[in-house]
C-alpha cells in the first residue's frame, strides 16, 4: 500500500513540475492578463521573458503600445499570473 501512495505522490509531483507554454487568459486594448505554469522548484512568481514577449506581442496588436508589468501573484496549485497594461511610448 506504502508503494501506491509513494507513486500517487511522484506523480503528482512531476505533473506540477511538467512544462506547459503561457497564454493569455484575458485581454482587452489596454491591458492582457497571461497565466503561466507553477515551478515547484523555484519560490515566488517569476515573469520570464517569454512572458513579456506574449504580452508586448498583444499590446503591439490591439493599441499600438508597451507593455508595462503592473502585478503577479501565484494561485497555488493553479498557476501564475502575470498583469500587464499597455502604455503608449
Amino acid at each position: 500500500m506504502k508503494k501506491y501512495i509513494f507513486i500517487l505522490v511522484v506523480g503528482f509531483i512531476l505533473n506540477g513540475c511538467a512544462t506547459s507554454s503561457p497564454q493569455v487568459i484575458l485581454s482587452t486594448p489596454g491591458s492582457v492578463t497571461i497565466k503561466s505554469p507553477r515551478n515547484m522548484l523555484t519560490p515566488g512568481v517569476k515573469t520570464t521573458q517569454e512572458i513579456y514577449d506574449l504580452a508586448q506581442k498583444h499590446c503591439q496588436e490591439t493599441s499600438k503600445a508597451n507593455a508595462v508589468a503592473t502585478k503577479a501573484w501565484l494561485q497555488p496549485f493553479d498557476g501564475n499570473y502575470h498583469e500587464f497594461e499597455c502604455k503608449k511610448p
